[in-house]
This record gives C-alpha cells, structure tokens and sequence, in this order.
C-alpha cells in the first residue's frame, strides 16, 4: 500500500519543534512523548490524524542501553491525564532515532498498538521525522504522510 492509503498526520509545525528539540537534547540516548489530538471523528477515515501538541513523557529513559526509550505505565497515564485535561487524546506517540533514519526498528514494531500513530524523529533532529501506523495485520507499518499545520 502506498503512503495514502495509510492516511494523513495532520501535525502542528509547533509540536514538530517539540519532538525535535527533545531529540536534540536527549542525544546519545532517545527521547519519548505523547501526541496529542482529537479522536477520529466516527465514520471517518480511521487512519488519518490531527496532532495539536507533543508532550515529553516525563520520567521516560533508556532501560537496555542508551538508544532505546522506555516509558512506563505512570508516565503513559499522566501523559492521558495531561490530553484529558486539555480535552483532547492520546492518538499516538513519538520517540527518536539518534543515529539512524526514521524507518521503525523491529523493537519499535514489538512495543506498537494498532490504532495509534508512530512519529519517528532521525539523527536527534536534525532531519525531518516520519510518521507510521501499524498494518491491518499488526505484522509491519505503513508510512503516513505528514501535513503541517501552522
């Protein structure tokens, strides 16, 4: 399937910034967090997305070496309490590559849920992030596009 058969990650250019700045300074090691957003709409495309902020999760590190984030159950509910509040949802999660491109690893392919959307920051970023959903099958990922938003 092609990238638009995937769907659409429509994402503010600010929360961009965010999973780019984290990248940067959490160099040699990966960084992690939220995005945020509404739920699809029902009856809508199930796979497109509208992210309207990145949120670091807090307490997140490296638990197998220094290129692989993990982030616990404490931090996955205060980052829902965080989207709550802000009356929006957790619609998928980002994390960094510090020294690689932004095609998902095989780690990234056993710690992913369906549904949620994948942001995939490269080479602690300095290069453009991209975007993945998980198959129908949960076997592998499909590339979304992204679409900034101002």
């Amino acid at each position: 399937m092609g990238a638009s058969d995937a769907g659409t990650l429509r994402i503010r250019v600010s929360a961009l910034d965010v999973v780019a700045r984290a990248a940067r300074m959490a160099r040699p090691a990966e960084c992690c967090g939220a995005l945020l957003g509404p739920p699809p709409e029902p009856g809508g495309n199930d796979a497109d997305r509208v992210v309207y902020a990145a949120v670091p999760a807090p307490d997140a590190g490296a638990r197998t070496g220094p290129a692989t984030y993990w982030m616990g159950p404490d931090a996955v509910r205060w980052l829902e309490g965080r989207a709550a509040e802000a009356g929006l949802a957790v619609v998928g999660y980002y994390h960094s590559h510090p020294d690689t491109d932004a095609t998902p690893s095989a780690a990234d392919l056993r710690a992913a849920w369906p549904w949620y959307v994948y942001l995939i920051q490269p080479a602690g970023g300095t290069r453009a992030a991209a975007a993945w959903i998980l198959d129908e099958e949960c076997r592998g990922f499909r590339r979304m596009t992204i679409e900034a938003l101002e």
